[in-house]
């Protein structure tokens, strides 16, 4: 289906001028390889791991002479700061019989752009009249220019070592491989994809076309449908898109900070008469009552509750701990109270008693 539809408009373009060398991502409607695990927004919160996302991951695709790792942790791309930006014009959107008409790449480093490469590629076949349409190569313009084989060693260079960014762009690497194939060469890159990126950062956007975002975002545009035009505006787009990530999640750090301090103010309200107010209990053991049960109670007069025993620790609430495995609780209350802690150690009927206490206080 997916390469019955591929030539399909591949014939469509020797009619219009939709552009072979933008593919897919002109049209955003297909989703990039990259695409299929989400982003993750991770940061943390006085000690408390907030995670809107759960496959962070990265991903693997092995070809013959390019093994393609897509980074999809929100927080490495926006921290991204080394790297290459790659932009491809081509004959057609076929990925395996179509060839690179032109190159660029863009070194950029602490946000400023540090090296650029363009060459035009002569693709060994004719140029399509749609093609031709869109980015303005012809036969003519090609005719002297290197083959993709014979820049392919150059390419590699100016890639190696850092991630690769473009717009869709494992089609671009897709005829990059094809050029290291013929070549004879092997090469292991990130990639990062701004199509993927947008989608996940601005998920009400009509489309993802990178002329459109370009307007959306009030982004500069260079010279469309030309390599290096492109990769330009690509360029642009990646440091928008990495401000923007972080601007989302410094806006996910500030509401959790609200909303706890809002939590902390209400439950000091309600619960101002508690002498439990803001202790921390942490539970051990096995209980006469459920352990969810025994837990929540704590709540009741505005008292807190941790998994993990520390210096802030105020009662470790000690069941039957007979069949327990783990005693690291036990041991590291051991070590606080050994120094002179706060810490102390309760059974489950005297936190009872002290709960029942507190709520007498509280009514």
């Amino acid at each position: 289906m997916r390469l019955a539809s591929i030539r399909d408009r591949i014939k469509l373009d020797m009619e219009t001028p939709v552009s072979p060398s933008r593919r897919a991502d002109a049209e955003g409607t297909e989703r990039s390889e990259a695409d299929t695990s989400d982003f993750s927004f991770q940061f943390e919160f006085d000690g408390i791991k907030l995670d809107d996302g759960e496959n962070t991951s990265n991903r693997s695709i092995k070809k013959d002479s390019l093994q393609k790792t897509a980074i999809n942790d929100g927080k490495v791309i926006a921290n991204t700061s080394h790297y290459a930006v790659v932009d491809v014009e081509t004959t057609g959107l076929n990925r395996t019989n179509d060839r690179m008409v032109e190159i660029a790449i863009l070194e950029v480093l602490d946000g400023n752009i540090v090296d650029r490469y363009q060459t035009l590629v002569n693709p060994g076949i004719p140029i399509p009249l749609g093609a031709y349409r869109v980015h303005g190569i012809s036969d003519a313009d090609v005719a002297s220019a290197p083959k993709a084989e014979s820049i392919a060693a150059d390419i590699a260079e100016r890639l190696r070592g850092k991630p690769v960014v473009g717009h869709n762009i494992t089609f671009d690497l897709a005829f990059i491989e094809t050029a290291f194939r013929s070549a004879g060469i092997n090469e292991s890159l990130l990639y990062i994809d701004t199509l993927s990126f947008s989608r996940k950062l601005f998920p009400n956007f009509p489309n993802y076309k990178l002329q459109n975002l370009l307007i959306l975002l009030n982004i500069e545009k260079d010279e469309a449908h030309r390599a290096l035009g492109d990769v330009i505006s690509t360029y642009r787009l990646f440091e928008r898109c990495k401000d923007e990530w972080k601007r989302q999640t410094e806006e996910k750090v500030r509401l959790a900070r609200e909303m706890k301090e809002k939590e902390m103010l209400e439950r000091r309200t309600k619960y101002a008469n508690s002498p439990l107010l803001d202790c921390v209990f942490v539970f051990t053991g096995n209980f006469t009552l459920p352990r969810d049960v025994i837990e929540a109670t704590a709540s009741t007069v505005g008292a807190l509750v941790r998994t993990t025993v520390s210096g802030k620790t105020d009662y470790l609430v000690v069941g039957n701990t007979f069949d327990i495995p783990d005693r690291k609780k036990l041991v590291k209350a051991a070590e606080i109270i050994e120094k002179g802690g706060k810490l102390q150690k309760i059974t489950e009927a005297e936190y009872v008693a002290m709960i029942e206490k507190a709520r007498a206080l509280c009514a």
